[in-house]
């Protein structure tokens, strides 16, 4: 019994020293990285877009977002995502050929887990 003073104070001591802090960090998610638009029509504006999450605890920035081609505008360069918020990154698809295509756009992002993602935009143009 003369002990538990020492002890009770040790496992306080440990218990207090061994917390960390919560860390923060940006959590970019995604449901799907290929989108498909189906049939759509060659050399018309055709919109879509891609949803992104922030599942961490800290501001998730997009810092640059870019199409591989010019026939896919994206409506923003740059967007800041707050903590457990979504954002929808809207585009355009103008195809000049028929058939089945694939764009690709690049997010750079501050997140921990993923940098960069590459999401896939699919479609089959016809006249």
């Amino acid at each position: 019994m003369k002990y538990l003073p020492i002890i009770s104070l040790m496992l306080f001591v440990c218990i207090t020293a061994c917390r960390h802090p919560e860390k923060k960090e940006a959590i970019i998610y995604y449901k799907k990285k290929i989108i498909d638009l189906g049939e759509i029509k060659a050399n018309k504006k055709n919109t879509g877009f891609i949803r992104v999450f922030n599942k961490g605890n800290s501001e998730l920035r997009l810092t640059d977002i870019r199409p591989d081609c010019v026939c896919t505008q994206m409506a923003l360069d740059s967007i800041t995502v707050s903590p457990k918020d979504s954002a929808d990154l809207h585009f355009t698809v103008r195809p000049s050929v028929t058939g089945f295509i694939e764009q690709y756009v690049i997010v750079q992002n501050n997140s921990s887990n993923e940098k960069n993602v590459m999401f896939i935009i699919r479609a089959n143009a016809s006249l």
